[in-house]
């Protein structure tokens, strides 16, 4: 069961420097629906490679236009109410994770894995 209600990559972040002195890769798989962990992911990445894995559905990241939305946070429980106006609605990405690997709910996953490491990307 989890301890905490809500996502703390920062925290994760400054336990594994605690405990992993020696240079490592770090494959950090989250949905990165969380706010200031930048400072520490910049402070990690000085010593270790960080591959982040994002995991994400695209359903939620694509809305019809003209749609209204309560969104509630699973987390927290807080709500937001979304009104999409704009045009090119099939350009919202969220947190896209340009230098890493993007998942996709029901989408082949090795492939996806196969195309980053044929990528040259660890160092």
């Amino acid at each position: 069961n989890p301890k905490g209600d809500r996502t703390d990559i920062a925290m994760a972040l400054r336990y594994f420097g605690k405990v992993f002195k020696r240079r490592s890769v770090i494959f950090l798989i989250s949905d990165f629906l969380d706010d200031n962990y930048e400072k520490e992911l910049k402070i990690l990445s000085q010593r270790h490679e960080i591959i982040p894995v994002r995991i994400g559905d695209k359903k939620y990241e694509s809305l019809p236009i003209g749609a209204i939305f309560t969104l509630e946070d699973a987390e927290t429980g807080e709500q937001i109410v979304v009104e999409n106006y704009k045009e090119n609605s099939s350009d919202i990405n969220i947190n896209n994770i340009s230098n890493g690997i993007n998942l996709y709910v029901g989408e082949d996953y090795v492939k996806e894995i196969s195309k980053f490491f044929n990528r040259g990307r660890v160092r």
